[in-house]
């Protein structure tokens, strides 16, 4: 231990430019990615099992399954409905809020936040004396001789233990009632049972590792042990179950493990569609499953791993690819997260953003608490953890710095109580999707647990809703079109202001009061369905002023303006398709006081997050986007984002420059296309504007070697912004590292603002260099000088990799090398220092001489140029 903490492990460096340290923490890092990815397969497995139970159940009870399904507004015969999307989906939301539930018992009780001192507990109540019962007898060699399909012990032993957790337990379980364990909130839950047989073995898979090959039952199996998961690897692992859909096999289907550009997944095929090899695979899985039936050991070469019969009810992650890839949506890294929420909640924090005399005057205690922290794609909630984090050690610490600490140090219970109040009156996210949202509550519900207390309430401030698509109450005096005469009232402001005192009043009442006993959740929920009573035909207006956009006619829309209740009954088909999100409706006390004012300070203070990278083209998303497109369009917070094809992270961004205080400060990870491409022209000029100004960029180029590239799953460079509001920054800041990590020591160089525009004004594109490499651009810059532009036309490429695939290979066959960008240096070619050799089959490419082809530039002397 000595050893580690010497001198010598914070200077000495290895060939990597490694310290003793830096190695430790990444087989820290490799460690619990391990534990992380085997976990991340059994909770997929232990998902599936509860969705087939439920189905098997339901199926065995068609009576009771044709009660919900009236229950639910539907008419189709009971057949058909127990084969319906609309239920499989049911079914799979029901699945991840009970897994929801399992990780929440599992992670309590690891860490003693349950009474595991108390032998009743411990011995006949909690999910360990549940589990250690299903081990027992699991690795039996039938297991199904204890656990049958239809029986409901196991499912009648948990629901008694979340009723404990709903509404307590004497002395030793607070009701802790924040909604994921309440029955009303979940009556598909009450309703449904998961049989013993798949309620066990999903149980089993979130308690244990897998074997390894040649291993059986128990033999090698490992207890997980969640005590040493941090809550932000729980988000990653579980953050990917919400991309899922589910499916029932009409025919036998065999399901492969592939492998591509060192990724793997699993692709399901039909038995009709198996060719002769895999045919071959399946029969030595068969052979390998009739010997050991849970955990068949496969043959090499067998990339068998399952078969889903047909009727069975099964997973696929988002259809016949990875959603989360064709989304764009990609889990952050840890310390990337913690970078982005220190370097933006710690300028606010230290008052760097104050003006005049109050500049870099500390905030105090109940200033840090006013802060208004947003992640408007918010996911597993990731971001909201590490800022709740951050905040509630700066505001203990402020409590110190005044004295109003009496023993002047932060105890273990006090930094609990400080991060429940943090999260309930400074944390704000918004998903689009509802199982995100209640992902993101259970993170923030961990992170914020005493043993002692109800869960924090948190439905507030994490809501579900399009972030992108809504309306803002200037929009709202007319519908989009009508002529407004000069000084017409806005009907809808007068309307909706005049209710503003009592909204934000019963706001702050949630945000204010402290959450220490059942009648303080009973109080705040009381308050909230006040607060959403009261805004409901407010919304539903709103609603139908957005949904004229997407093809819907609001007759009534006058009519409700002058009287606001008449639209209490309306429901727009395109809202709830879409998810529209209004954000002055949705957090008032954002932007207006309790007296109904508009704050001079309002929005909010920070902003962060990672949002989606979606390309919003038919192609892309395999859907007709053209409605949302034309409201992208329309609307002047999306003008610096729209240019060439639309990217969600475009709309993000230029959302998040609307959000944010005047003083505030806003950062993202996005794509490195932010610096320099075209279609990012409009974003970069406001970014580059004083109003707007950008202070730093981290930058990420690397995307061919996955394990330097920041989202290893995504071939993908990429870049930090940050935005300072409020202050006129002379100097941009840019970063450039090698690999994944932030290094001090990489190359960074200053910008001017008017440098930036003289080096490039077509395209203002942001240059990643060193210092001395920039001042010598400087300087040519002031000399007389002929662009290359001015002599040639600039073309990307000759060889597209994606679009000329065919004409490609690895395999040399005197075929001619395709010559990369980094293989083009100051005075010669060499190799690629990173990316796979291609080469190009040089007859078929030169082929196809179409005008404006690739190889019809081929004919032309060419200047190359990285």
């Amino acid at each position: 231990m000595l050893g580690l903490f010497s001198q010598a492990s914070f200077i000495q460096r290895d060939s990597e430019n490694r310290t003793r340290l830096d190695r430790v923490l990444a087989q820290s890092e490799r460690h619990g990615k391990e534990i992380g990815d085997e976990l991340k397969q059994n909770v997929f497995k232990a998902l599936e099992e509860l969705g087939d139970g439920f189905l098997y159940l339901m199926r065995q009870n068609p009576e009771l399954a044709r009660r919900w399904q009236q229950r639910q507004g539907s008419t189709a015969p009971i057949e058909q409905y127990l084969d319906s999307d609309e239920l499989l989906h049911t079914i799979y939301e029901e699945s991840l809020t009970l897994l929801y539930r399992l990780l929440f018992l599992f992670y309590a009780e690891s860490r003693d936040l349950l009474p595991m001192h108390d032998e009743l507990y411990r011995d006949t109540y909690s999910l360990e004396a549940l589990r250690d019962d299903i081990i027992s007898v699991h690795d039996d060699p039938d297991p199904r001789r204890f656990f049958s399909q239809g029986a409901t012990d196991l499912d009648v032993r948990l629901r008694e233990l979340f009723g404990l957790i709903d509404v307590g337990f004497g002395n030793l379980i607070p009701a802790y009632n924040g909604g994921l364990f309440d029955p009303e909130q979940h009556p598909f839950l009450e309703t449904f049972a998961v049989g013993d047989y798949y309620l066990a073995r999903a149980i089993d898979l979130l308690s244990r590792t897998r074997p390894q090959n040649g291993q059986v039952r128990g033999e090698g199996r490992k207890k997980v042990t969640y005590r040493d998961l941090d809550v932000r690897h729980l988000g990653e692992i579980y953050e990917g179950l919400l991309e899922y859909s589910a499916h029932i096999a009409r025919e036998e289907h065999v399901i492969f493990e592939r492998k591509k550009n060192n990724q793997k997944y699993e692709e399901y095929v039909a038995a009709s569609e198996l060719s002769a090899a895999e045919r071959k695979q399946l029969e030595e899985y068969r052979r390998a499953r009739a010997e050991n039936p849970e955990f068949p050991s496969l043959p090499r070469g067998c990339s068998v791993t399952g078969v889903k019969e047909p009727g069975q009810y099964f997973l696929v992650f988002g259809g016949k690819e990875s959603k989360r890839k064709s989304s764009g949506s990609y889990y952050t890294p840890d310390y990337i997260v913690q970078y982005i929420v220190e370097s933006t909640l710690g300028p606010l924090v230290r008052g760097e953003n104050r003006e005049g005399d109050k500049q870099n005057v500390p905030l105090n205690a109940d200033e840090i608490l006013d802060l208004k922290v947003l992640d408007p794609a918010m996911g597993s909630g990731h971001f909201l953890v590490a800022a709740t984090e951050y905040l509630a050690r700066a505001y203990g610490q402020a409590l110190i710095r005044e004295g109003r600490d009496s023993d002047g140090a932060m105890s273990d219970a006090e930094f609990i109580r400080y991060k429940r109040m943090v999260a309930e009156r400074c944390i704000y996210g918004v998903d689009i999707n509802p199982m995100a949202v209640e992902l993101a509550k259970l993170s923030l519900w961990l992170f914020t647990m005493d043993p002692q207390r109800p869960l924090s309430f948190l439905d507030h401030h994490l809501k579900c809703g399009n972030a992108l698509i809504g309306a803002w109450i200037n929009d709202l005096g007319a519908l989009p079109g009508a002529k407004q005469q000069p000084g017409q009232r806005n009907l809808f402001e007068d309307r909706f202001l005049a209710h503003i005192p009592t909204l934000v009043g019963n706001v702050l009442g949630i945000m204010n009061r402290e959450t220490l006993s059942r009648e303080d959740i009973a109080d705040k929920k009381a308050l909230d369905r006040a607060i959403e009573d009261l805004k409901q035909p407010f919304r539903n207006i709103a609603d139908a002023w957005v949904a004229t956009y997407f093809g819907e006619q609001a007759r009534d829309y006058d009519a409700w303006l002058v009287n606001p209740e008449g639209a209490r009954g309306y429901q727009s088909p395109s809202a709830a398709q879409q998810r529209f999100f209004h954000w002055e409706l949705e957090f008032p006390e954002v932007w207006f006081d309790s007296r109904g004012l508009v704050k001079e300070d309002g929005r909010f203070s920070a902003i962060i997050g990672n949002p989606p990278y979606d390309v919003v083209a038919g192609k892309e998303l395999g859907r007709d986007v053209s409605l949302e497109q034309k409201f992208y369009q329309s609307r002047p917070v999306y003008e610096t984002a729209i240019r060439g094809k639309g990217n969600l992270f475009r709309f993000f961004t230029a959302l998040g420059l609307n959000l944010a205080q005047k003083r505030g400060r806003f950062s993202f990870i996005v794509p490195m296309g932010l610096i320099g491409d075209d279609h990012t022209y409009n974003l970069r000029k406001k970014l580059l504007s004083l109003d707007a100004p950008l202070e730093r960029l981290e930058i990420f180029p690397q995307k061919d070697i996955v394990e330097k590239r920041v989202f290893t799953e995504a071939k993908l460079p990429t870049t930090i912004f940050f935005v300072q509001f409020g202050q006129k920054c002379q100097r941009l800041s840019v970063r450039t590292h090698s690999g994944r990590y932030i290094e001090d020591g990489s190359p960074q160089v200053l910008l001017r603002f008017t440098d930036i525009l003289a080096f490039n004004p077509e395209n203002l594109a942001i240059p990643s260099c060193n210092q001395k490499d920039w001042d010598l651009v400087r300087s040519i810059l002031h000399l007389p000088i002929r662009r290359l532009g001015s002599v040639a036309v600039p073309k990307q490429g000759e060889v597209n990799e994606t679009s000329h695939k065919r004409y490609l290979t690895k395999i040399p066959n005197d075929q001619h090398p395709i010559l990369r960008g980094a293989s083009i240096t100051l005075y010669c070619v060499r190799e690629a220092s990173q990316g796979t050799t291609l080469f190009l089959n040089r007859q078929a490419f030169l082929a196809d001489v179409e005008e404006g082809s690739k190889a019809f530039d081929h004919r032309f002397e060419r200047v190359g140029f990285q």
